[in-house]
């Protein structure tokens, strides 16, 4: 069994609009969302390799439940934690004609610590199955994650 791990996966929100006024809505014709996260696409490529493979991340809020469902969809085996933290995301709003963005992200760096005791549990009772671990994405605090 392959096991992934990313802690915080992030998205992304792109709007392309015309132009951009202050005090006054902008609409947006066209828009995107992508995740940011390498290792939910490199958990999706490992489960087409092999058949069991699961993905372990801590996750919350809006973003988080779109990840769930963009890992379901994929039909990627996931166990996640959740926090009340809200997912890392970044949302970017391109200008049509200039080409100029404005990027607007969230704090990602958070105080995980309950979130990661409750991670490192999940991974002990995937231990005697696993053959491979993958950790991907921004791991500041991996030491405090694997201490097997």
């Amino acid at each position: 069994m392959i096991v992934t791990i990313i802690l915080l996966p992030s998205i992304e929100y792109i709007y392309n609009i015309d132009g951009l006024k202050v005090n006054t809505p902008t609409i947006s014709d066209s828009g995107s969302l992508s995740i940011l996260s390498e290792g939910v696409y490199g958990a999706q490529i490992m489960r087409v390799l092999q058949d069991e493979t699961i993905l372990l991340g801590i996750t919350g809020g809006f973003t988080g439940k779109y990840i769930k469902y963009y890992l379901d969809k994929s039909k990627i085996k996931s166990d996640l934690v959740w926090s009340t933290y809200e997912t890392p995301h970044r949302i970017k709003i391109l200008e049509k004609a200039t080409k100029n963005y404005y990027l607007l992200e969230n704090n990602k760096d958070k105080a995980l610590e309950k979130e990661l005791v409750k991670l490192t549990q999940k991974l002990k009772e995937y231990m005697s199955k696993l053959t491979t671990l993958v950790l991907s994405g921004d791991l500041k605090d991996k030491d405090s994650l694997v201490k097997l």
